[in-house]
C-alpha cells in the first residue's frame, strides 16, 4: 500500500459533517426487505410442516408410557430438544417483521464482511459527532515546540507534522505545560525511537487522545505514539504501518555491547506496547516486517487498535489541517517575519537571524534567499556565496575570525569542488577535490577559475549591503593572491 499524500481539499470546511452514509442504509433495507418477502412466500408450507411434526412428536411422547424408565428418560431429552428446535424455527417465519424491525437489525452491528463492518463503523462515529457549523479557521499565531505545532485556531491540540527528532519529550512537556492539550494529531513517517517511546508514555500516563488525520500516514515510531492514546481513532483514510525497530546501533559492529543495546530497546518497547494493552497481531505484524518494509493495517485491523469514538476535536482538527495545506505561504510568511532583521525577507532584500544566531542578508526569493548571500555565525566567521533555494550552490569565499580564509565552491550546503584554505599567515593548506564537506584527494587546483566563478557571483552583490557587512580584508582578497 502506497503512503503517498492525499492533499486535502477546503471543499465543504462550513458545511455540517457528511450523512451520505443514509443512503446506503435506504439501499440495504431495500435489498433485505424483498428478500424477506421471499421467506414469506415459504413460510405457510413450513408451518403447516412444522404442525405436522408437532403430532408426531406427540404421539412418540405417549408411547412412552409403554417403554422402560431408562428408554423413556433419553428419548423424553430427544424429544423435548425436537420440539424446541421445531417451535423456534416455526416461530421464526410465522412472525411478520416490519420495516422497523429491519432497521434496527441493520443498525446492530450484526455484520459479517469487513467492508460492511466498516460502513456501520463509521454510521456510528458520524452519529456522535456535534454537526454544529465550523466557525472560520486562521493559521495564525503558529507557537512551535520543537517538532510540534500549536494553532489558537485549535487550542486544544497539538501537531506532529514531521518526522520526530531526538530529545523532544522536553519540548512535548512544555507544550502539555503552556497549554490545555486533550488531542495529539499525528502525520509522521517516524524518527527517533528512544523520543516516541518517552513521549508515549507521556501521552499515556496524561489520558490523551490521539488521531491520525484524513489522507496521512503514522509510521513507525509514530505507531507507539498513536497506540497509547486513552482514546484513539484513524479517518477513513488514514494510515497506520509498523515494522521492526531501527536505529544507528543496526550500524554498529555485531558486539555484546550492541547485541545488549538492542535487546535493551527492544525490551522497552515491548513493555510500552504492553502498557498501551496493544493487541498481539499488531506486536506480531511489527516483529516480522523487516525495518526496510512496511505493514499497513487493514480496515478490519484498524478497527481492533483503535476505541472508534470520534470527537469535535477530531472533527475540528481535520478541518483546519484543510485550511493549513492551503495556507502554507502565508505560515512560511509569518515564520519568516518572525526572524526578519530588517528589509523584506520573503521578496526583497532583507537579514533574517535564525534561533542559532547564524544570520543570512542578501536577495530573497518567496521567502528563501536566491543568488548572492552574505552568512554570518556567532563566532563571527563570514562568508560570501551563491545560494540556490536557500541552500549553498556555488562559489564560496570564507574569513574565519582567526584569521584563516577559504576559497572554493559549495554544493547542497557543503564545500564541493576544487578548494583551498588558508592559514592566518597566509601559508595554502588542504588544497584539492571537495566532496559532501571533506577532502577527498589532495591536488592542485585552478585558482584563476575560482576567483571567476566569485567574480561572476559578485556582479550580483549589492555594493552598500557587501560594504557594510563584509570584513574589508574579504573584500578586497583574491584567489589568485596565494
Amino acid at each position: 500500500m502506497s503512503n503517498k499524500r492525499i492533499e486535502p481539499s477546503l471543499d465543504g470546511l462550513s458545511e455540517e459533517p457528511s450523512n451520505d452514509f443514509s443512503a446506503t442504509i435506504s439501499e440495504s433495507l431495500g435489498a433485505t426487505y424483498s428478500s424477506d418477502l421471499r421467506e414469506r412466500d415459504s413460510s405457510g408450507f413450513l408451518v403447516k410442516a412444522g404442525l405436522l411434526g408437532a403430532f408426531v412428536l406427540l404421539g412418540l411422547w405417549v408411547s412412552l408410557f409403554f417403554v422402560t424408565p431408562e428408554v423413556e428418560k433419553s428419548l423424553k431429552r430427544k424429544l423435548i430438544d425436537s420440539f424446541a428446535s421445531v417451535f423456534s424455527e416455526t416461530a421464526k417465519y410465522s412472525q411478520q417483521p416490519s420495516i422497523d424491525n429491519i432497521a434496527n437489525a441493520n443498525s446492530e452491528v450484526k455484520l459479517e464482511d469487513s467492508d460492511a463492518a466498516e460502513s456501520s463503523e463509521s454510521r456510528t462515529q458520524s452519529t456522535q459527532i456535534d454537526s454544529q457549523s465550523l466557525e472560520p479557521m486562521s493559521v495564525k499565531g503558529e507557537l512551535r515546540f520543537g517538532d510540534f505545532l500549536y494553532y489558537p485556531a485549535t487550542p486544544n491540540t497539538l501537531y506532529l507534522l514531521k518526522s520526530l527528532r531526538t530529545d523532544q519529550s522536553g519540548n512535548f512537556l512544555d507544550a502539555l505545560e503552556k497549554r490545555d492539550i486533550e488531542l495529539v494529531v499525528l502525520a509522521s513517517s517516524g524518527g527517533s525511537v528512544e523520543s516516541s517511546l518517552t513521549i508515549a508514555n507521556i501521552i499515556h500516563d496524561r489520558k490523551l487522545a490521539t488521531y491520525i488525520p484524513k489522507g496521512e500516514s503514522c509510521l513507525s515510531a509514530c505507531s507507539f505514539l498513536y497506540l497509547a492514546g486513552e482514546q484513539r481513532s484513524i479517518a477513513v483514510t488514514g494510515q497506520l504501518g509498523v515494522h521492526q525497530f531501527f536505529s544507528n546501533i543496526n550500524k554498529l559492529a555485531p558486539t555484546k555491547d550492541t547485541y545488549n543495546k538492542v535487546q535493551n530497546t527492544l525490551s522497552r518497547i515491548l513493555a510500552a506496547l504492553d502498557k498501551f494493552n496493544t493487541p498481539q497481531f499488531l506486536i506480531q505484524r511489527m516483529l516480522e516486517t523487516p525495518s526496510n518494509d512496511m505493514y499497513y493495517l487493514l480496515p478490519t485491523e484498524i478497527s481492533q487498535v483503535s476505541t472508534g469514538r470520534t470527537s469535535n476535536l477530531v472533527v475540528h482538527a481535520d478541518s483546519f489541517l484543510a485550511v493549513r495545506e492551503n495556507s502554507l505561504d502565508e505560515i512560511a510568511k509569518n515564520r519568516r517575519a518572525e526572524s526578519c532583521v530588517w528589509g523584506d525577507c520573503w521578496n526583497g532584500v532583507g537579514e533574517f537571524r535564525l534561533k542559532n544566531g547564524l544570520r543570512f542578508i542578501g536577495t530573497h526569493v518567496n521567502g528563501v534567499i536566491d543568488g548572492y548571500s552574505i552568512g554570518i555565525d556567532s563566532d563571527g566567521d563570514v562568508c560570501e556565496s551563491g545560494m540556490a533555494s536557500g541552500v549553498l550552490n556555488g562559489a564560496y569565499f570564507c574569513l574565519y575570525k582567526s584569521g584563516a580564509m577559504f576559497f572554493g565552491a559549495g554544493l547542497n550546503g557543503r564545500r564541493h569542488g576544487a578548494g583551498f584554505f588558508v592559514s592566518p599567515d597566509g601559508v595554502v593548506e588542504r588544497m584539492g577535490e571537495y566532496r559532501k564537506g571533506r577532502l577527498v584527494e589532495e591536488r592542485a587546483v585552478d585558482k584563476q577559475s575560482i576567483q571567476a566563478n566569485m567574480n561572476e557571483l559578485l556582479l550580483f552583490a549589492p555594493t552598500d549591503i557587501r560594504s557594510k557587512y563584509v570584513p574589508e580584508r574579504l573584500r578586497e582578497v583574491r584567489a589568485t593572491d596565494f
